[in-house]
């Protein structure tokens, strides 16, 4: 193999047109045998031909052939499972193969695009955890509930997220909606809410214990309810709380969706 790209002219015949270029289909099965003439024309078009795919296959590298390097002297990848159908196999697999001792591989790039699934652990179907879009992270957010300027409702804002567009609290129903935003082709399988204290300002309120309560989680977004607990009632701390309620009342929710 050389160590630097060939910069030899392999393109022939490239400005010849007419008949100076001429297929030789009728040779083709069996080629030409002894004492045959080997018209120029058929040359022609043999060399360009070759000439062609050489020019094609030379473009697959860079300056060098190190710039694609799918084979090196101490490793390949070779395709190790070529399942025709679901049936004969889980995968196709590509494998890096190392010619070397204990000789770890790992593939680098900017994005890594895959229309199934990332497969943690061993590659065995049966013991290595696949991530796809069904169980991953679909959602994140810090969530802030404060008491507005009435003490009659809760101002709700998103201070941090992930896939996650906006919040409300409606104090009618006791309930806080989380909007996620883009959420193509998931499923939402469950919701995770974790409140922080309620706080007047900076300072906690005690006793106060807040248990959340998931209502619904889809793919357009959580609902779910706030309960404070005082050591003796639990209420529904979106509707009951702010009526009469201190500004500056406030709680967090840190929200988990998956």
């Amino acid at each position: 193999m050389a160590t630097t790209k060939p910069t030899d002219d392999i393109l022939w015949a490239e400005s010849a047109g007419g008949t100076d270029v001429l297929d030789p289909s009728a040779k083709r099965a069996n080629g030409w045998v002894e004492n045959d003439p080997l018209p120029y024309n058929n040359l022609n078009y043999l060399l360009r031909a070759g000439g062609r795919y050489s020019d094609f296959s030379a473009k697959a590298f860079g300056a060098n052939n190190g710039q694609l390097t799918l084979e090196a002297q101490h490793g390949y990848i070779e395709l190790t499972a070529d399942p025709a159908n679901l049936g004969a196999g889980a995968f196709h697999t590509y494998t890096h193969v190392a010619t070397g001792i204990s000789v770890s591989s790992k593939f680098r790039g900017d994005f890594v695009q895959t229309d199934e699934g990332v497969i943690l652990g061993n590659d065995d179907a049966a013991a290595g955890v696949v991530i796809n879009l069904t169980n991953n992270v679909k959602g994140l957010a810090h969530v802030r509930l404060e008491v507005n300027a009435g003490g009659t409702g809760w101002d709700t804002t998103v201070l941090s997220s992930f896939n996650v567009s906006s919040a409300s609290a409606s104090a009618g129903t006791g309930l806080v909606t989380v909007l996620f935003g883009d959420v193509t082709n998931i499923t939402v399988l469950f919701a995770q809410i974790t409140p922080l204290f309620l706080r007047d300002s900076l300072s906690a309120v005690i006793p106060r214990m807040i248990a959340p309560q998931v209502q619904t989680a889809s793919n357009s977004g959580i609902v779910f309810s706030a309960q404070a607990f005082d050591g003796t009632t639990l209420t529904n701390l979106i509707s009951a709380y702010p009526a009469g309620g201190t500004i500056g009342h406030r709680i967090e929710f840190m929200v988990l969706a998956q």
